[in-house]
């Protein structure tokens, strides 16, 4: 008897997680499409197919108008209608309520900027505030999968994106990344790339290396003043983990030159 009743409590909270998932698909996204010929297309709703490759975009009259993705130049979708909430319960620490919206945003949003990349950047957030640290890494894994538009990942994104590669020891993905930005990105993206790369190896207790790329940072790259007090507080945290005396000089500058950063606070 006993039995019976568990089995109906289990189903009755299947059901019930069912309906409430169910309730969490995202309104239909409209926005604008930029066909390579320059044509701009305004959309009640625009999907992308994986199967097909292809932009199934829904014109105000309700007519469904199929676009291979090779002829679309850009894409840019309205703010799905639960983001803003989402957000809202992955900032107070209400993770497990922000998930799930997350998950259906990040598949509803698939190769549609700019929120594809930004559901993302917030769902591995979410997987990392939560502890779940893989779940993270597969998440900013699928910028480079499932993003319309690359330069919709912002720094801010890539850099939690690398970190959570670096927690779980992904160093394929990670330097497939960071090689590319230090490439062919910016300045800002490529000292930010050696700085991941340096973290890369001092976690796997290359310290030689990981000071290379922390000085690369300091010396090459000294005009790029918004990373500069990370790279010399790492920089001469490093040199003092090797017993090199240079340490001190490096922890000077940082202080002297950016007394009110907080990495200048740091221990």
């Amino acid at each position: 008897m006993k039995n019976t009743e568990m089995i109906k409590r289990s189903l009755g909270m299947i059901v019930f997680l069912a309906f409430v998932l169910s309730g969490l698909r995202a309104e239909a996204a409209g926005g604008k499409i930029q066909l390579s010929d320059g044509q701009v297309i305004a959309a009640k709703e625009i999907r992308f197919k994986k199967t097909s490759q292809e932009y199934i975009i829904t014109m105000p009259n309700g007519t469904e108008m199929p676009m291979h993705k090779n002829r679309v130049k850009t894409v840019e979708i309205d703010k799905p209608a639960q983001y803003d909430q989402a957000a809202a319960a992955v900032t107070s620490g209400a993770v497990d309520q922000a998930i799930p919206m997350l998950e259906q945003i990040v598949a509803d949003c698939f190769m549609l900027s700019p929120w594809d990349a930004r559901s993302l950047d917030l769902l591995g957030l979410a997987y990392k505030k939560k502890g779940a640290n893989a779940k993270a890494a597969a998440a900013y894994k699928k910028f480079y999968t499932a993003c319309a538009n690359p330069a919709s990942i912002t720094l801010d994104m890539q850099r939690r994106a690398w970190d959570a590669f670096i927690v779980v020891n992904d160093k394929s993905t990670l330097s497939q990344s960071v090689d590319a930005a230090i490439a062919t990105g910016s300045r800002d993206n490529a000292a930010a790339a050696h700085i991941a790369r340096a973290d890369m190896a001092k976690a796997e207790n290359n310290k030689q290396d990981a000071l290379l790329d922390y000085l690369r940072v300091v010396i090459l790259y000294e005009q790029v003043k918004a990373i500069q007090p990370e790279a010399l507080y790492k920089t001469a945290q490093c040199l003092e983990e090797l017993r090199d005396p240079r340490a001190e000089d490096w922890r000077k500058k940082l202080m002297s030159e950016y007394p009110q950063d907080p990495w200048a606070s740091k221990k």
